[in-house]
C-alpha cells in the first residue's frame, strides 16, 4: 500500500502515523487479483477491478484510534466514506462509498500481517473479501479466507 503525505510521493506503510497528522492518500491494491479498490461515481459502488492508479482509486485515510489500527476510508473520487453494508451482518454484504459522514459501519479494523500487507475486518467482525463480480463485501469469518491488500 502507498500512503502519499500532502502530495508527497514517498512509499511507506506500517509506521506509525502521529495525531498531529489527520490524514493520509492510499491506494489498497489486492494481493489476489493485482488490481484496486476502486469507488464509483455516481451510486457509491466499490468494487476491486481498477488496474491503474487513479482518482477513483485513491482514498483519504483517517486513523481513529491512537493505536493505528482503525481507519475510516474517504473515496476522492466522490468525497463519500466507505461503508459496509449493516455494519456487515448478513451474508457478504457490499461495500459502497455513497456515506456523507462516518460512524460504526464506516469504520475498519485493519490488522497488518506484515510491513506491507493488512486484512481489513467490519464492525461486526466479518474481514472483507472479493466475490465473485469484484466486489468488496464482508462475510469472511477468518483472516485466512479474507482478501489482503498492499
Amino acid at each position: 500500500m502507498f500512503i502519499y503525505y500532502s502530495c508527497a510521493l514517498a512509499a511507506i506503510f506500517g509506521v506509525f502515523v502521529e495525531a498531529s497528522t489527520p490524514l493520509q492518500f492510499s491506494q489498497f491494491k489486492s494481493n489476489s487479483n493485482g488490481y484496486f479498490i476502486t469507488a464509483y461515481w455516481p451510486n457509491g459502488e466499490v468494487k476491486v477491478d481498477s488496474v491503474a492508479y487513479s482518482h477513483a482509486s485513491t482514498f483519504e485515510v483517517h486513523i481513529v484510534s491512537d493505536t493505528d489500527n482503525q481507519w475510516q476510508l474517504r473515496a476522492v473520487k466522490n468525497n463519500k466514506y466507505l461503508s459496509v453494508e449493516n455494519g456487515g451482518d448478513g451474508d457478504n454484504s457490499k461495500c459502497t462509498a455513497n456515506r456523507d459522514s462516518a460512524s460504526g459501519w464506516e469504520t475498519l479494523n485493519v490488522t497488518y500481517i506484515d510491513e506491507m500487507n493488512v486484512v481489513l475486518q467490519s464492525f461486526n467482525g466479518n474481514y472483507l473479501f472479493i466475490d465473485e463480480n469484484k466486489h468488496l463485501v464482508s462475510g469472511a469469518f477468518t483472516m485466512e479466507t479474507a482478501e489482503s491488500f498492499h
